[in-house]
């Protein structure tokens, strides 16, 4: 909702909200099926002491492992020897039943168009798949029904029931049963008498009997009227009254929210964050510091993170409560209507770690919007620095004394250097947005990284806080970026994905590249998950790249959705290989099989190529010139072949092009 709220602040717009794109779960493809099969044959095998069938599975496996480049996913090297092996299966096991579950987009969504068929069966799974306020979750009803507590298959799906089947197995059975039972309610026409029927066969539960009949009562009756959409344009147009309602992310326990079409509002800035942000933004946090110190044996003294407006009011603030939680510091609430009115410290003895530093760079949308989180992070810093502990015991502490002395010794006033190594919030300028790396990206106007990084940091050295408005500390933000040890950028919904638009790179990947750019290496980076709060999940950046790669891009699900969109979908894929591009030039995450994937499935893919080539060529020309100019960076070390095959394309869509000019 960010931007629509920042065009109501500029000029009292009224905004129609509409449909998110259908998202579908991506489920099983091609190799992913033939991995997944495999895996099982080897753990059924193992399970019934079958020792002499594992050495020809065991190989099957190698050989799709070295096919789909999948060695690096697991940390491992390709010439591990199988006890090695062998231990992590169960580890790759979660992992494809976890890329499977992923939620995708099934095309794009049309102004006022209602979803039909099977299109509104994935509507209403994708609503329904995490609970929506005191409304259970569908597959989790079904789950429980049966015996089975959803996160438990979930997060073990490796492991075994009392009767000895794999935990993945049964997760498939459950979202087998979710999607049919979903299907027969609609073959039904949600139809409360039929829908109430079709689950009398799993006794029904009260949560099972309470989720239908807020499908049917309810998010049906919502998705019907997207209609509405259209309808209230011309209402809007024509000067009437355009009926108001909440936003949000729908497919993050939001569903009521819907119907869509109408003039939406936010939320209180006082209230954030919200009780329930403040636990998810912990737990977040915490997973952070968890993989750090997995990765560091120490905790990270300096964490950078960026703050969006939109990501605030579709979560309440989690990452205000990821932020204030690092510090060791707590929000106090109101008895009523749940503002928050003060903050507090936490003693370590209740903390249990160091308070840890934290360094934000926020969006020109957040500092408009929410200028009352600006004060308070900054009381919070404050109330932070005047603490009697140590600096083991305090790492903004530590930080701030370290950076008084140094600017002391190269000669600035001690007031002056107090005051600035105090900033802890960094933006645009006043007015400005952005963070300038796109620019370079989208016009490969660029020759070295660190041109990148010297961008971000001219577009955010303006501080933010208590009695600061924006003055240019360029010192200031220098010496917080050289001493970020972690950066974040947390996602709240798989509405959107890392690249799916180019805000993510160019802010978190900026971060990187300016950190890179002073420190010599770049940070761990990570993204912080909470689609489903109830399992939050973190990655590193790369981590996530993989994941989209073959949860969505390498899935036939995800074109096929595109097609029927034409010039538009064929547009999406363009953008997407642009925004891969920009994590690879701002961060180093893109690997040599990623964009052979971006090749093979859109370029060289016979019916893929038909469709692209008609549907847009100047799309197919952009991702050609792409890949070509990741070719002659020197980021992906393409094979003679593959250099050859995008020279061939490049010259044939110029000359297609050029006849379509002359036209």
């Amino acid at each position: 909702p960010g931007e629509g709220i920042q065009a109501k602040r500029r000029a009292a717009a009224v905004i129609i909200d509409h449909m998110i794109p259908t998202m579908t779960r991506a489920g099983g493809y091609d190799e992913i099926l033939e991995l997944e099969g495999t895996l099982q044959n080897f753990m059924n095998a193992k399970a019934q002491g079958k020792d002499q069938n594992l050495g020809f599975i065991r190989e099957k496996l190698r050989e799709i492992l070295t096919r789909m480049d999948m060695y690096k996913d697991l940390k491992l090297d390709p010439d591990c020897d199988d006890d090695t092996l062998d231990s992590r299966f169960d580890d790759l096991y979660d992992y494809v039943v976890d890329i499977k579950e992923n939620l995708i987009k099934d095309g794009l969504h049309i102004l006022g168009n209602v979803s039909e068929g099977k299109r509104m069966e994935e509507d209403v799974y994708s609503l329904v798949r995490v609970p929506n306020g005191d409304v259970p979750s569908l597959r989790e009803s079904i789950a429980n029904a049966l015996g089975y507590d959803i996160l438990d298959i979930q997060r073990n799906a490796s492991q075994r029931d009392e009767a000895g089947n794999l935990k993945g197995q049964i997760l498939e059975d459950v979202e087998v049963r979710t999607e049919t039972l979903i299907s027969e309610m609609a073959a039904n026409g949600f139809r409360k008498e039929d829908c109430l029927r079709l689950i009398e066969d799993y006794g029904p539960t009260e949560d099972l009997i309470k989720v239908v009949s807020f499908i049917f009562d309810e998010l049906h009756p919502n998705l019907l009227k997207m209609g509405n959409e259209i309808d209230s344009v011309m209402a809007g147009l024509e000067g009437r009254f355009v009926e108001p309602g909440p936003s949000g992310c729908p497919t993050r326990g939001r569903a009521q929210i819907l119907p869509t079409g109408r003039n939406f509002y936010s939320i209180d800035p006082d209230a954030i964050p919200w009780h329930s942000s403040w636990e998810i933004g912990k737990t977040m946090a915490d997973q952070m510091l968890e993989r750090f110190i997995d990765q560091h044996g120490a905790y990270p003294r300096n964490i950078g993170i960026v703050m969006w407006a939109t990501d605030t009011m579709k979560t309440g603030g989690d990452d205000t409560a990821y932020v204030l939680w690092l510090l060791g510091i707590r929000p106090v609430w109101t008895g009523y209507a749940g503002r928050v009115k003060d903050l507090e410290v936490i003693p370590l003895s209740e903390l249990g770690r160091p308070r840890i530093d934290v360094t934000l760079r926020i969006s020109g949308l957040f500092r408009d919007t929410f200028p009352n989180l600006v004060r308070m992070i900054d009381r919070a810093v404050q109330k932070v620095a005047s603490l009697d502990e140590s600096e083991e015991e305090n790492y903004l502490l530590a930080n701030l004394r370290r950076d008084i002395v140094e600017a002391i010794e190269e000669g600035i006033p001690e007031n002056q250097a107090r005051e600035d190594a105090m900033i802890r919030i960094f933006g645009d300028a006043p007015g400005a947005y952005g963070s300038g790396t796109n620019i370079l990206i989208r016009t490969s106007d660029w020759k070295e990284q660190s041109e990148i990084g010297d961008i971000y940091r001219s577009y955010g050295e303006y501080a933010y806080g208590l009695g600061r408005s924006g003055e240019r500390k360029p010192e200031a933000f220098r010496r917080r970026l050289m001493s970020m040890d972690v950066t974040v950028k947390n996602s709240v919904s798989r509405e959107y994905d890392m690249f799916d638009n180019d805000d993510v790179y160019t802010d978190l990947g900026g971060m990187n590249a300016a950190v890179k750019s002073l420190r010599g290496e770049l940070p761990m980076s990570v993204i912080g998950f909470s689609a489903d709060t109830s399992n939050i999940k973190t990655k590193t950046i790369d981590e996530e790249g993989r994941y989209i790669f073959r949860s969505k891009i390498n899935n036939p699900k995800w074109v096929e959705g595109l097609k029927p969109h034409g010039f538009k979908g064929a547009q999406e894929i363009s953008k997407m290989t642009e925004y891969v591009f920009g994590w690879d030039a701002t961060s180093d995450i893109i690997e040599d099989w990623e964009y052979k994937s971006i090749a093979d499935n859109f370029l060289f893919n016979k019916e893929n190529a038909e469709w692209f080539r008609d549907a847009n060529p100047y799309a197919m020309m952009e991702v050609t010139q792409r890949l070509l100019e990741a070719i002659y960076r020197g980021m992906w070390d393409a094979d003679k072949e593959m250099k050859e095959k995008l020279l061939s394309l490049f010259e044939d869509l110029e000359g297609d092009l050029e006849g379509l000019n002359d036209r």
